[in-house]
């Protein structure tokens, strides 16, 4: 990735210059910014706000906060030396930074529903309803049955506000899994402390009838 980044400038400064500077985030090329197969944060933004979203005070801080989140995730898993959920974390964080993100980028919501249901902490809530929701829009195929709809009666004005708020649904699963990384992933001890150095479930039963 970087090497290639590096290698690309000295081979072609000028190309290299043009499209980290400009191109890069020029949606034109590729699609429709608000099209609900995009499932990028601009495009969630862009469906629920109007226009081209990216580049707003809103983008920049909604941008910010995802960042703080994943960041979150990233170093809690980190410490954890959990790299499922490191690797979940980096790829949900690409996705949803990307200008573009079409819904077949997200395959990594496959990682992401392995480590919610086998990965440490699996019986918190938060864990449950990430997972409940991923399967939601993946399995009840939300994207594909929205683009349907789409296609037949959304073409210019304002975007649908249902269909926008629905039209978030990867975005969300994605920060929802960003904080159940970030905070639900400590084991917890089997064994509560108790005062003098035992476990509650150490002492004795003559302890108990004293």
């Amino acid at each position: 990735g970087a090497a290639a980044t590096v290698l690309a400038w000295c081979v072609s400064p000028g190309q290299s210059w043009r499209y980290w500077t400009s191109l890069v985030t020029d949606t034109s090329r590729v699609g429709p910014v608000r099209t609900v197969r995009n499932q990028s944060l601009r495009g969630a933004l862009t469906r629920l706000l109007g226009p081209d979203a990216g580049g707003t005070a809103l983008w920049w801080t909604a941008l910010a906060l995802v960042t703080l989140a994943a960041a979150w995730a990233l170093y809690a898993a980190a410490r954890r030396k959990d790299r499922l959920g490191a690797l979940v974390a980096v790829q949900l964080y690409g996705l949803l930074v990307c200008p573009i993100s079409w819904s077949h980028h997200w395959i990594w919501c496959v990682p992401a529903m392995i480590w919610l249901a086998h990965g440490p902490g699996r019986r918190l809530p938060l864990r449950r309803v990430a997972l409940a929701l991923w399967a939601l829009v993946t399995a009840g195929r939300l994207v594909p049955r929205l683009s349907r709809i789409e296609d037949a009666t959304v073409h210019s004005g304002p975007y649908p506000a249902l269909m926008a708020w629905l039209g978030t649904g990867f975005a969300v699963c994605a920060v929802l899994t960003f904080l159940v990384l970030a905070t639900g992933g400590e084991r917890r001890r089997e064994h509560a402390a108790v005062p003098g150095g035992q476990r509650s479930g150490d002492r004795s039963d003559s302890s108990l009838l004293s």
